[in-house]
């Protein structure tokens, strides 16, 4: 749920691995690498697939929000208020905020954000020292770089989950908000209308 992902594909921002590790296997080292992209290909895949549920969720959160609005205007607006149109406009107003606050989060779900794509190319390499030094030691610094960046991307992804799941909460709570304004706004106007008798 990372909206819009942009690749960040800066290698020189990671430290070199300076000496050849021991004990570590070439064939082990590449297996590491292989499903680290695997691993972050499928992060990748999951923020894809978020995304389109976050932007489906705010659009239909914006349809809702707008018509809840444009209800509660039209209610004000009729000829003959009553107390009850008046609560239902209220009503339809709280309902309303609500879903403003669900929408902004679910907007916020897929704000762009930078993303960590697997791969490497010569001009972004670890260090230009890996391209003459063993070569265990390059994929042992690539591993380490899809570390970093698998454990940014589950950052990101955590963090539009959060955004998701309060726009869903907002969305749940919405309706006993509304009906718990309608009911207080039409107990105390009919209450009041009580007090002039």
């Amino acid at each position: 749920m990372c909206g819009w992902l942009k690749a960040n594909l800066r290698r020189d921002d990671y430290a070199p691995i300076a000496e050849n590790p021991p004990g570590v296997r070439a064939d082990n080292i590449r297996e590491v690498i292989r499903l680290s992209e695997l691993y972050l290909d499928g992060t990748i895949r999951f923020a894809i697939a978020a995304d389109a549920r976050a932007l489906s969720l705010a659009g239909m959160l914006a349809g809702a929000t707008t018509a809840l609005a444009a209800g509660g205007i039209t209610l004000l607006l009729t000829r003959g208020l009553s107390l009850v149109t008046a609560a239902l406009a209220l009503a339809a107003f709280s309902g309303s905020g609500i879903l403003i606050v669900g929408l902004w989060n679910a907007i916020n779900a897929v704000r762009p954000m930078n993303f960590n794509v697997a791969g490497n190319y010569l001009d972004r390499w670890n260090s230009p020292a890996d391209l003459g030094g063993a070569l265990a030691v390059a994929h042992l610094a690539q591993a380490k770089i899809y570390q970093e960046q698998i454990n940014e991307n589950r950052r990101f992804l955590l963090q539009a989950t959060g955004h998701v799941e309060r726009a869903m909460r907002a969305l749940k709570l919405m309706p006993f908000v509304a009906i718990a304004v309608g009911v207080a706004v039409y107990a105390a106007g009919y209450l009041l209308t009580l007090c002039r008798l």
